[in-house]
């Protein structure tokens, strides 16, 4: 390697004073090379220099960033090639070790080795394809993950099966994760661009860890956090709640400041920011209630204005093989972008198919690119459930033998028949071309054979079915009409759907008065987001807020007595169980510990049950009289399902006796599923 090698630090000035260097002169002077030299490496290192849009072959540009890391790249695989010719001991032995140990993962050391040597020999900028897997921690389930800038370190959230999930880190070289102290609860890490420190999301909050450990710090407030993005001038951009604009916030710590508004007609929320080159331009996904309203859009800390890229459902990861990686239709695919000109250009290329993406967590899917090449991610074993009983002791027998997409089962009164959604994965002429989604229609299945019949047969999607207190009715949420309205039909399928409820905003049938008079549904709002809405369903129909705060009140249910209402709220900064008056708002109890959701009662109000943060199925004695009074929670089994409550309104009903809960179990548990790594990805598409 070169002795006189520059000290590349990625705060030198340049002319145009944003991070970038405008000509071949000012790259070699950066590097502190002639520019026959800087050419020759462009062309034969893989030197990151980018053509203006005109193509002029001398007309170039670089960012900072990318030459700096290029540089340590260089630099170590430089060490490592020497290190491996020769009989020391070193980095390149170190190398050369965690390729190995990536190889023991998938069984096929004796076949691999040769390549395993040769890759290493010729640098990760080599045109050779490497891949194995890897697996969680003993007795843990896959988060999320993301890669080290350079490549090298693996953090990720895994929960156990009896605690919290926490941050790990996992250098690939080596085969044993090691836990991070006090980072329960973590969600959605990220990185600093040296590789030092990792932000995340905890209750409540946003917080960064050194990767060496330490005690993490928060940052600051971020009631319900959905990514984050942190540049090389130390500027977090995050999203606070799934409801709400982006933020900045030094990565020191202080108040965030708003810098993107959720204004544009159908927008939900900003998710999951991510930075360009530059470190001023950032990506994030424009997310909605109504599905056609998903865009990916392209923002800037010194600027107000965004700019549209393309309609997506999907976080996005900028790789500095010049592509943006991002999930259409289950598939992992990358599509040329421009970082000038701000442009996607070319073709999307499909790079693996049926990866987990979990539309109902915010779109959020299961990838991670690096600066140096790599690429991991997760597939699908399957998206399929079935219906299952489970009683309390955690004994299981299925209800419905054929797999399908099912969601939210829902017991009649007299506990004979359940209602649940099927979903249909074959596109849907309703959403267009950008987005071939699934239907959904309503099915009534026998609770004890299993045997079902469909019940509704409109194009779009119906689902959250809720039975009349007689049994005589269900109420359910359509999309037939181009926004979610409520319907009801016949429980015996004769009869029209009767519009029920028609307005602007989306709805979505929760519940159903013991004494008939009220429906209790769910609104969306930019300003007051999730609330809880009551239709009389007698008299003037005329809708009245129930619950409607600034925090998000969801999953109502009402107590068999009709006195209390149990629902799901993050007031505290984290989802939680609370019970109050019903119909009129009378006190306020916290029924669960430590974050929960989604609760349903037992037919005769003793007892009240919900998924804590940790999955397992929570049992609370119940007691109705002037006041609500409660016992404390008592662990049943684990449940298997992710505690984030936006995934469906329900994962479970009870049996009027509170003996066995009627569940949507998965077929196959994703979360325990390898991940694919994938080393110099983009070879195939150079």
């Amino acid at each position: 390697m070169d002795n006189d090698a520059p000290e590349v630090t990625g705060r030198s000035e340049d002319s145009s004073g944003n991070g970038r260097l405008d000509s071949w002169k000012e790259i070699g002077a950066y590097l502190k090379r002639d520019v026959t030299t800087v050419r020759r490496w462009e062309k034969r290192e893989g030197l990151p220099v980018h053509r203006h849009a005109h193509d002029r072959r001398d007309s170039v540009y670089a960012y900072r960033i990318e030459i700096d890391r290029w540089w340590q790249d260089r630099r170590n695989h430089v060490a490592d090639k020497i290190e491996v010719d020769t009989p020391i001991a070193g980095g390149g032995r170190e190398r050369l070790a965690w390729l190995l140990a990536a190889a023991c993962l998938i069984g096929a050391v004796a076949s691999t080795t040769a390549l395993l040597v040769g890759y290493v020999r010729r640098g990760s900028r080599d045109d050779a394809e490497l891949r194995f897997s890897i697996l969680s921690p003993d007795a843990t389930s896959f988060g999320a993950v993301s890669l080290s800038p350079d490549g090298r370190l693996l953090a990720f959230t895994a929960a156990t099966r009896d605690g919290p999930a926490r941050l790990w880190v996992r250098p690939l070289r080596s085969l044993t994760p090691q836990p991070l102290p006090g980072t329960e609860h973590a969600a959605f890490p990220f990185w600093s661009p040296d590789g030092a420190s990792i932000g995340f999301f905890a209750q409540g909050s946003l917080k960064r860890v050194s990767v060496s450990g330490g005690t993490p710090r928060i940052v600051c407030e971020a009631p319900d956090g959905r990514g984050g993005a942190w540049n090389a001038e130390g500027v977090i951009v995050f999203s606070p709640s799934r409801e709400s604009g982006l933020s900045r916030v030094p990565a020191s710590g202080g108040s965030a400041t708003p810098i993107t508004t959720v204004a544009r007609p159908g927008e939900r929320g900003h998710l999951w920011p991510e930075f360009l080159p530059d470190g001023n331009h950032f990506l994030y996904l424009a997310d909605s209630s109504e599905v056609e309203y998903h865009n990916l859009f392209v923002g800037a800390l010194d600027t107000n204005e965004r700019k549209r890229l393309v309609s997506l459902a999907s976080n996005v990861e900028y790789s500095r093989d010049g592509y943006l990686v991002f999930a259409r239709d289950r598939q992992l695919v990358a599509q040329p972008f421009d970082v000038r000109r701000l442009e996607l250009t070319g073709q999307p290329v499909t790079l693996a198919g049926e990866v987990l993406q979990q539309s109902t967590l915010d779109h959020k899917t299961d990838f991670s690119v690096s600066d140096n090449g790599m690429l991991m991610y997760r597939g699908v074993r399957g998206v399929e459930t079935q219906i299952v009983w489970r009683d309390r002791a955690e004994g299981q027998s299925v209800l419905v033998a054929r797999p399908a997409e099912y969601y939210e089962p829902t017991l009649s009164p007299d506990g004979k028949r359940v209602a649940v959604d099927v979903f249909d994965p074959r596109p849907s002429p309703q959403f267009g071309k950008n987005f071939a989604r699934v239907t959904s229609d309503i099915w009534i299945l026998d609770a004890a054979s299993g045997a079902g019949s469909r019940f509704t047969f409109e194009p779009g999607i119906e689902f959250d079915p809720v039975w009349s207190p007689d049994g005589r009715r269900i109420v359910f949420s359509s999309n037939r009409s181009g926004t979610v309205d409520l319907y009801q039909k016949n429980a015996d399928g004769s009869g029209r759907d009767e519009l029920l409820l028609e307005s602007p905003e989306a709805k979505h049938a929760d519940a159903w008065s013991p004494d008939g008079r009220f429906l209790v549904y769910g609104t969306f709002t930019k300003k007051t987001l999730e609330d809880i809405w009551l239709l009389p369903m007698v008299g003037d129909r005329t809708p009245v807020p129930l619950l409607q705060t600034e925090a998000s009140e969801e999953q109502p249910q009402v107590s068999p007595d009709g006195r209390w209402v149990a629902y799901t709220s993050n007031e505290s900064g984290k989802p939680e169980v609370y019970v109050q008056g019903f119909p009129t708002p009378a006190g306020k109890w916290q029924v669960s510990i430590g974050g929960g959701g989604d609760a349903r009662w037992r037919s005769d109000g003793r007892e009240l049950f919900y998924i804590a943060q940790d999955r397992r199925l929570m049992a609370v004695a119940t007691k109705s009289g002037v006041n609500f009074e409660h016992g404390v929670p008592a662990p049943l089994f684990d449940t298997g399902m992710t505690p984030y409550w936006g995934e469906a309104r329900n994962h479970y009903d009870v049996s009027r006796d509170g003996k066995r809960f009627l569940f949507m179990a998965p077929v196959a548990d994703d979360r325990s599923s390898p991940y694919t790594v994938v080393v110099n990805w983009a070879a195939a598409l150079r």
